[in-house]
């Protein structure tokens, strides 16, 4: 498993190191569209953090398997997985890691966070579904904590738990039930609850109890990141309104 991060553009990606049956491995190597460039050590080949392609050597125009994943706080993946490994940092350089850096209003660019609207550095969620994309700003998301939307022939419910940070994307469908849902958070937002039968879910999109116990809805791959990142490697990305 190949576990990446950009510091200019916020994308995290995962992906399987393996091509074509060779494990390679990745150091980055610099940065293009302000995205970072990786290069794999076995054979010297560039390839974009964003999209996981080789743009530059021999493994040009391949592209690395990318590995479904979700981004949250610690405490809510504790919350799902409690028994989980927390990957430590290297004792050797972990004085050279500034923890204060990303509290201090400027990001690694250089540049002051955007405020409001459509800005280069306004954090958006990032969706793609077959050949369709499409982005939330984050704010308008933790405002109003559900949006019901639809890109090509998907319904999707996107969703942020109450630490703001957390979100999830789900395909509303239950396929078996042949039922949309529409789910909202308790008062407490530790559960959520189905408009449709009043049935109750957690945050991996499970039905615990009610009239639907048992299924479970899809997860949508989704992403956060700065919006000039996204519309660059996106370039006929969708916006949503409100």
């Amino acid at each position: 498993m190949l576990p990446t991060y950009c510091l200019l553009c916020r994308s995290a990606r995962v992906f399987s190191p393996i091509i074509d049956g060779q494990y390679l491995t990745f150091q980055l190597v610099g940065v293009q569209h302000n995205n970072a460039v990786m290069t794999d050590i076995q054979t010297g080949s560039w390839w974009f953090q964003e999209t996981g392609e080789a743009v530059m050597g021999s493994m040009k125009g391949k592209t690395l398997a990318e590995i479904f994943s979700e981004q949250m706080s610690l405490n809510s993946w504790l919350e799902k997985y409690p028994e989980s490994l927390i990957f430590q940092p290297d004792p050797v350089n972990e004085k050279k890691y500034d923890i204060g850096f990303a509290n201090s209003g400027i990001n690694y660019r250089g540049e002051e966070f955007s405020g409001k609207g459509w800005k280069p550095l306004s954090k958006v969620i990032g969706i793609t579904v077959g050949k369709e994309s499409k982005a939330y700003l984050y704010t308008d998301v933790k405002k109003e904590k559900v949006i019901i939307d639809k890109l090509g022939n998907t319904d999707m419910l996107i969703i942020v738990e109450k630490d703001s940070a957390s979100f999830h994307v789900f395909n509303r469908l239950v396929l078996k039930a042949g039922i949309n849902l529409i789910l909202e958070p308790d008062s407490t937002g530790t559960f959520l609850y189905d408009m449709e039968t009043n049935s109750k879910w957690n945050w991996n999109g499970k039905c615990l109890e009610g009239e639907l116990e048992g299924h479970k809805l899809d997860v949508i791959q989704s992403y956060q990141e700065y919006w000039d990142s996204w519309k660059i490697f996106h370039p006929q990305t969708k916006q949503y309104i409100k």
